[in-house]
């Protein structure tokens, strides 16, 4: 069941610059199995946080504290990713081996055929040929594709319009696997995609909820001020 795929486990967490400290102290466990969303206004922290959980060096940043991840490897899509050398069907041929392209990418969109016949036609397009929407949904369909056991989706929503916004915000909450932690600004991306919702301001954690309450019942002041004017 998904609830028994292993988490995320932050305590005393902190991360920050010299003698600037940027994050923390976090103290969270994220579920296996669920999304995650770090909501909060641009500056927050949200993406050195991915880039700490994704393992990926940031220079000059100190990390303290205990991190408990999965184990595999995770992927992330970030907010303005380089588009890779050659066309959607190689990368999937690496991101999904053993698998048919074609089959990789129907597993990720099975829940939404319409959008997995879009996506199929982009498949023997150069990636770095597509425009930044369609190079968005190709990129977001590598980053799923093959089960991997953790993904990171730093504001999956840039540069999508209708439909397409929403047939992400669709996918990403039909999986159970994998475990997917998300940043974003973008509160109807958050409503829609996460279990669990984390308010960071300044490095700090205002407030963590599942979702429905945070949205429905916030405790925070900050919070309530945040989920009405967003960012």
């Amino acid at each position: 069941m998904a609830r028994s795929l292993p988490g995320i486990r932050m305590r005393e967490l902190r991360a920050g610059y010299g003698d600037r400290q940027v994050l923390g102290p976090l103290n969270l466990t994220l579920r296996g199995g669920e999304a995650a969303t770090f909501i909060g206004p641009g500056g927050a922290g949200k993406s050195t946080l991915l880039s700490i959980l994704h393992r990926i060096p940031v220079p000059a940043l100190w990390i303290e504290g205990r991190l408990q991840l999965p184990p595999g490897a995770s992927r992330l899509l970030a907010q303005k990713p380089p588009a890779p050398p050659g066309t959607l069907r190689e990368r999937l041929r690496e991101a999904a081996p053993g698998s048919d392209p074609t089959v990789a990418l129907a597993e990720v969109w099975a829940s939404l055929p319409e959008a997995g016949a879009e996506v199929s036609a982009l498949l023997d397009e150069p990636l770095a040929a597509l425009d930044p929407g369609r190079r968005r949904i190709a990129l977001l369909t590598l980053t799923l594709a093959g089960d991997p056991p953790l993904v990171f989706l730093d504001e999956p929503e840039a540069d999508l319009d209708e439909p397409w916004f929403s047939w992400v915000c669709d996918a990403v909450a039909a999986r159970r696997r994998p475990t997917r932690i998300l940043a974003t600004h973008h509160l109807e991306l958050a409503r829609r995609s996460s279990d669990q919702l984390i308010l960071l301001i300044g490095g700090q954690v205002i407030e963590a909820a599942p979702t429905r309450v945070m949205f429905e019942s916030p405790v925070h002041p900050r919070t309530r001020d945040f989920l009405r004017m967003g960012s």
